[in-house]
């Protein structure tokens, strides 16, 4: 895919190829948009694990395309369900309207009840990100202590889905803040010369 935010061929469900279980010694396997460093290694998984993560990706997929976001565009790779890459263009009121940033999320065989991890492909200046790295609150996983207990949790719940996921990236990454016009030129430049 490019850096622009026409969607790909969507995914159906019949077509979903699930992971299948790898063994300890198989090579990492890579990503097209990202250091080998970045992709999950292979782990020998439980058949019956993936089947549901797979099924749950699929019914995030179908609930993609009913109530698709403006600006943005999701689906998995045809050959891996669990590697999905996002498309999502800066909203008229952000400092990067126009811009079409491009993003990896990296499903665990264990999804819903663990959060993917999620990429960035190209240069963003933002408090959040850490090179290729988004820290999402949402995507974390919150430990309680006992002066906490009255704070609103705010890490990953199995409730959510690749739907949550973009909205609250939308929102947040995209926010009005201090950012200089020379890094804006810099996103922007990187976003458009991206190729996945």
């Amino acid at each position: 895919s490019s850096s622009s935010a026409s969607a790909s061929k969507p995914l159906s469900p019949a077509a979903a190829k699930p992971r299948s279980p790898s063994p300890a010694t198989a090579e990492p396997r890579s990503s097209p948009s990202l250091p080998a460093s970045h992709s999950p290694p292979p782990t020998a998984s439980d058949p019956r694990r993936v089947k549901r993560a797979v099924r749950r990706l699929m019914h995030d997929l179908k609930e993609i395309h009913a109530s698709p976001l403006p600006d943005v565009v999701a689906c998995p790779l045809e050959d891996d369900v669990f590697e999905w890459h996002c498309g999502m263009r800066g909203p008229p009121s952000s400092p990067f309207a126009g811009s079409c940033f491009h993003f990896v999320m990296h499903m665990p065989d264990t999804y819903p009840f663990e959060p993917p991890k999620l990429f960035l492909c190209s240069y963003l200046r933002h408090d959040n990100v850490f090179g290729s790295y988004i820290c999402l609150d949402l995507l974390g996983e919150r430990e309680w202590s006992g002066e906490e207990e009255a704070a609103p949790y705010t890490g990953w719940s199995s409730a959510y889905s690749v739907q949550s996921i973009l909205l609250q990236l939308q929102s947040f990454l995209f926010a009005p803040g201090a950012v200089g016009a020379a890094e804006v030129q810099r996103a922007a430049a990187a976003a458009a010369s991206f190729e996945c």
